[in-house]
């Protein structure tokens, strides 16, 4: 099962500069933001290209990702005989600075508000939901300017109205479902939808392509940290037998004791292994919420305490819930930088990147959620993921390559109702 999951990540704040009277260091650039930003340059209005050269420069002093990137960028204009970026040419990007959202599309960028348009789905709407769904998927395949899109759906949404957010989360999903498909195509339905979930935060606007590009390539990271780790794990047991085989002939002690005593010098003698960190709970005591009166085994016990003490349960632990703990995860990619197993990624570009794709996939079940209960089906909104999935593909709001995406990135069980 791929470790990405719907799982709610613990809140980790910015990491800290050494120098304590600092701001706090910005966020390195993911690999999901570095797919986005050329796309962004080549594609976004003026605001949007304004918003995501500023967001580089700002990480540009400690980011090499973000320094390269602007540098491409520069090289690409002047390779075209362009003029560089001026932040000054979009009036209300001044205004804007300090403020942790997107500023709305510049209108002027993309010429006159498409009244028409808009009027047209709104006359669908009266029809059907479906009808006026369908007359917007159709200009995304018409129009070559995004943010157009954004004011035909923005002048239908009114006040709380729930029409305008259902129309979004529809437009999302046939959006993933263009992502699975061919996640470097489709642009400019995903890049639509992507627009419109930009989140403060974000150097770039994702699309489902990115997410599930880069998706493929954490998945693979961590499948091979996950067998490093066994590996290692491994190695270790014959410490573990060592000593058992010691501890159960009798007049050995002197023995068993040399056989601790190389489980203590484990750390020493094998290759490392990642601990939990500094965590004060343990991560699997929700596991087992009510004491075992159950007579334990001797053995047992003994091996238990032997795997504790080379390590090998800490570590086993740090693979098992990485995926759901954010603490473990940070102490996990340390380590793995520490032993050069992420491919060349740094632990921090890593777990940023990590939780950014997970954030973007665990959004698409709480749309469900929602378009369900729109729809009048409280059952599927506060049931089970697989009762959510089958529902979405039974009403064709997914097909069967994007339920197994979905269900093969949910880390907890499909049987999970969130509470």
């Amino acid at each position: 099962m791929s470790p990405l999951s719907f799982a709610e990540p613990e809140s980790v704040e910015p990491a800290e500069s050494d120098d304590g009277s600092a701001p706090p260091r910005p966020a390195p650039v993911t690999l999901t933001e570095e797919l986005a930003v050329p796309e962004a340059f080549a594609v976004g209005d003026l605001g949007m290209r304004t918003f995501v050269r500023e967001a580089l420069e700002k990480r540009s002093a400690h980011d090499p990702v973000a320094a390269r990137l602007l540098a491409e960028r520069d090289a690409d204009l002047a390779r075209r005989g362009e003029p560089a970026d001026d932040p000054l040419a979009w009036w209300g990007v001044r205004e804007q600075q300090g403020k942790a959202y997107v500023p709305a599309p510049v209108v002027a960028a993309t010429g006159a508000a498409p009244s028409a348009e808009r009027a047209q789905v709104e006359e669908a709407l009266t029809v059907s939901r479906e009808h006026g769904l369908e007359l917007l998927l159709s200009f995304d395949r018409t129009l070559s300017e995004p943010t157009r899109l954004l004011e035909v759906l923005g002048g239908i949404e009114r006040g709380g109205d729930e029409l305008g957010r259902w129309l979004r989360y529809r437009l999302r999903l046939a959006a993933l479902r263009a992502a699975v498909a061919d996640p470097r195509g489709a642009l400019p339905l995903q890049q639509r939808a992507a627009f419109d979930a930009w989140r403060p935060g974000d150097v770039a606007p994702l699309r489902f392509g990115h997410v599930l590009i880069v998706a493929s390539r954490l998945n693979a990271v961590f499948d091979r940290l996950r067998e490093a780790v066994r590996t290692r794990c491994d190695a270790r047991r014959w410490l573990v037998s060592a000593a058992e085989d010691a501890w159960e002939e009798p007049g050995e002690a002197h023995d068993y004791e040399a056989a601790l005593e190389a489980l203590a010098r484990a750390d020493e003698t094998h290759p490392s292994l990642p601990t939990l960190g500094e965590l004060h709970d343990d991560p699997d005591s929700d596991d087992h919420p009510y004491p075992d009166y159950e007579a334990r085994d001797e053995y047992e016990e003994r091996r238990e305490d032997l795997e504790s003490r080379g390590g090998i349960t800490s570590a086993e632990k740090s693979i098992r819930h990485a995926a759901t703990n954010s603490q473990v995860l940070i102490a996990l990619s340390d380590w793995a930088e520490r032993e050069d197993l992420l491919g060349g990624l740094s632990a921090e570009r890593f777990r940023c990147s990590w939780w950014q794709v997970e954030e973007e996939l665990r959004g698409v079940r709480g749309e469900l959620e929602f378009l369900a209960a729109v729809e009048g089906n409280r059952g599927i909104s506060n049931g089970s993921l697989a009762r959510q999935l089958d529902w979405a593909r039974r009403e064709d709001l997914i097909d069967n390559a994007t339920y197994d995406i979905l269900a093969s990135t949910a880390r907890v069980a499909l049987s999970y109702t969130g509470d």
